[in-house]
């Protein structure tokens, strides 16, 4: 039975007409009418709206742990500030944000109807005529605004935030080198540059009887010694400006070469700020068309490419399968929708990942190596929605139904 006190059981009676007479059901015309569509939509929609936003903050602060405890590890070790910290995590957030977001409307989605067929209340609006379509309009709104979100988040905003935060990472590591060295101590500067000075100046970075190790390029494997320099980051690395100075190296041919010089500037870049090229995610739209579709003929760029254009509408499939999915005649709402949610999840993740190496190794056309997921779900979609437009349900629902309720029931008597 519907929860007389709910919204819903108020916006399908009339109000009585004096304290004895109790409400009936509305069931005239003027249930079709705009106005009294309009409060079910609302209605629907703000049943999904709590449980969207709730899964997408916890599954966003899940996805980024990990790289909370990278970057946080820069503010220990390189003694970066916490704000630049706080401002690269801010700029990785747009990377999950195109996953997160169907994946949150899926799990709202699934939950509110659940809720709503649970409590009767889908039963209630069907019985005054509500048809399966006009229930699932509102959902299709919502999955429209989500879906307008994730196209703006995976076509111009993803790109910008992966560009911001490698180049605000890189100066935050340079910055943070440690230039300050301990007579007679050997310190690690940074990733694959040692250095061991003699004496250390009163100037900061003035040092004397040096000797340096690297194992970055172009001097890897390279000694160097020099009576006197000065050390300092920059954008490319660490520099040193050294006096009387020596390199000694093995060439290919495993001989011993060395190099004098009387003054020297010599430039060892640091682990990141060998490449040059950009990821496809730092990639513009327009650059990867011209990558894609141009001279260079780039599988992985038209991959890519289909990959942000095939999410946003992700979501419109997404948010019709979870509303034809979400309706049922058990009690088992938040349980089952979480199940399924993971499940479709799961199925749809799958297809990508496939997808994206079949179309990455030329095995098939990149627009239908990305596509082909949507395609899927949308037959999927389709074909629950018509079987629940006749009240027929899934095949193997209701076992799946009640092996839900066995687990539960073993749950419980277990903690019991």
């Amino acid at each position: 039975m519907a929860n007389p006190h709910s919204f819903l059981y108020k916006t399908l009676t009339v109000p009585p007409r004096s304290a004895s007479l109790k409400r009936l059901p509305l069931c005239d015309e003027k249930l079709y009418s705009i106005e009294m569509l309009s409060k079910l939509d609302r209605y629907t929609i703000t049943e999904c709206l709590p449980t969207f936003g709730v899964s997408l903050g916890v599954l966003s602060f899940v996805l980024m742990m990990p790289r909370v405890a990278r970057l946080f590890d820069l503010v220990v070790a390189k003694g970066v500030p916490l704000y630049d910290t706080l401002t690269m995590l801010l700029y990785s957030l747009p990377a999950i944000l195109p996953l997160l977001l169907p994946l949150s409307l899926l799990l709202s989605v699934l939950m509110a109807m659940g809720r709503m067929s649970a409590d009767s209340e889908v039963a209630a609006m069907r019985s005054c005529g509500v048809s399966l379509a006009q229930n699932i309009r509102p959902i299709f709104l919502l999955s429209l605004v989500v879906a307008i979100l994730t196209g703006i988040t995976s076509v111009w905003v993803q790109p910008i935030s992966e560009n911001n935060f490698r180049e605000a990472l890189q100066a935050s590591v340079v910055n943070g080198i440690n230039l300050s060295a301990e007579a007679g101590t050997f310190t690690n500067l940074a990733k694959g540059v040692t250095l061991y000075a003699e004496h250390v100046g009163e100037e900061k970075g003035s040092l004397e009887d040096i000797f340096i190790h690297s194992s970055n390029k172009p001097l890897a494997g390279a000694v160097i010694t020099a009576r006197r320099g000065v050390i300092s980051s920059g954008d490319q690395g660490v520099s040193f400006d050294l006096e009387g100075v020596e390199i000694s190296q093995l060439d290919t041919a495993g001989q011993l070469r060395r190099t004098t010089a009387n003054k020297s500037r010599i430039t060892l870049p640091i682990e990141f700020t060998e490449r040059t090229s950009l990821r496809d995610a730092e990639k513009s739209i327009s650059a990867l068309i011209s990558e894609g579709y141009g001279e260079l003929n780039n599988e992985a760029a038209r991959v890519e490419l289909h990959r942000r254009l095939a999410l946003p509408i992700s979501c419109l499939i997404i948010g019709l399968l979870g509303a034809s999915l979400g309706m049922h005649h058990s009690r088992s709402g938040k349980s089952r929708g979480i199940l399924l949610a993971l499940a479709i999840f799961f199925i749809y993740y799958a297809l990508s990942s496939l997808g994206t190496s079949l179309g990455k190794n030329g095995k098939i056309a990149a627009g239908v190596a990305m596509w082909m997921p949507n395609f899927i779900m949308a037959a999927l979609a389709v074909y629950a929605f018509k079987r629940k437009n006749t009240e027929r349900p899934l095949p193997l629902e209701a076992q799946i139904i009640s092996s839900i309720a066995r687990v539960k029931g073993r749950l419980k008597g277990g903690a019991k």
